[in-house]
């Protein structure tokens, strides 16, 4: 909750002061981009992406989840092989990573790695 005091002049009288009260809170502006940290996989074997969530304000956010899901040809969906936080995050065991806390204009990076089966259709 925020409160902000401001001071307001009248024409002939003394100034006065008042209390504001902002509600509801601001709230962080995320934003998720992800790349390849391997731009070319060939055949069988691992795709490592790099998920960088950035706070772009104005308040700091709080236990962000963060899940990056990769499908293969088939378009059955993998779960990722390793997980490695960067700062705070922590890995979980559903696939995904936790950012406990992002200050509002920082930025944290979580790389994913997939296990990728490259299966050939016979038409």
């Amino acid at each position: 909750m925020r409160w902000w005091i401001s001071r307001r002049a009248s024409g002939t009288g003394p100034s006065s002061l008042s209390l504001i009260h902002i509600y509801p809170p601001p709230s962080a502006d995320l934003s998720l981009s992800l790349s390849l940290v391997q731009p070319l996989v060939t055949g069988n074997g691992t795709v490592d992406v790099l998920a960088t969530v950035t706070n772009n304000g104005p308040a700091d956010a709080e236990a962000v989840q963060v899940q990056v899901g990769v499908d293969d040809p088939d378009n059955n969906g993998r779960p990722p092989l390793e997980c490695f936080p960067g700062g705070v995050a922590i890995c979980n065991t559903g696939g995904g990573a936790l950012i406990p806390s992002l200050p509002a204009g920082a930025s944290m990076n979580v790389e994913f790695v997939y296990n990728y089966l490259l299966s050939l259709i016979h038409i």
